[in-house]
């Protein structure tokens, strides 16, 4: 095989990355609000 056969094999998958990071961003945001809202009752 080649370099560039190789190269383009293992080649970052942009969709897949932004798809990964959006995902990452949402759960933790979700993660967030879950904890958040029980302390701010807390504190009324």
């Amino acid at each position: 095989m080649s370099d560039e056969t190789q190269d383009s094999k293992h080649a970052p998958n942009v969709t897949r990355r932004r798809f990964l990071t959006a995902l990452v961003t949402v759960s933790g945001a979700a993660v967030a609000g879950t904890i958040a809202i029980p302390m701010v009752k807390s504190l009324d």
